[in-house]
C-alpha cells in the first residue's frame, strides 16, 4: 500500500511541477487571451479557476486548512507571481490531505 499511496502522491508533485513550468512560460499579458469567440475565460481565469477548485476541495475536507487562503475572484488582477503562489500552497496542502487521507 505504501508503493501505490507514494505513486499517488508523487504524481500529483509531477503535476503540480508541470503547471509550474506553464507559469513560468508565460508572461502576466499572456493572462489576458483568450481563444473563445464569445468571451470565455482567458488563461489566467483559467488557471485561477484551477487553484479555486482546489481551494473548494480543500475545505471540504477541512476548513483549517485553507483558513488563511481565499478563493480567487474574476474581477481580481491575475499575476504569474500570484498564481504561482496560490498553485504552490493548494499544491503543498492537497498532497499533505492525500498523505491524511491514506
Amino acid at each position: 500500500m505504501d508503493f501505490i499511496k507514494d505513486q499517488i502522491i508523487d504524481t500529483w508533485l509531477i503535476n503540480h511541477r508541470t503547471n509550474l513550468l506553464l507559469l513560468n512560460s508565460i508572461t502576466n499579458e499572456a493572462l489576458d487571451l483568450t481563444t473563445s469567440k464569445r468571451g470565455g475565460g482567458t488563461i489566467g481565469h483559467q488557471l485561477a479557476h484551477m487553484y479555486n477548485v482546489r481551494f473548494w476541495k480543500l475545505e471540504r475536507f477541512n476548513k483549517n486548512l485553507v483558513s488563511e487562503l481565499h478563493t480567487i475572484k474574476a474581477s481580481d488582477k491575475k499575476s504569474i507571481t500570484m498564481l504561482i503562489d496560490c498553485h504552490s500552497e493548494s499544491a503543498a496542502l492537497i498532497s499533505e490531505m492525500l498523505t491524511e487521507g491514506f
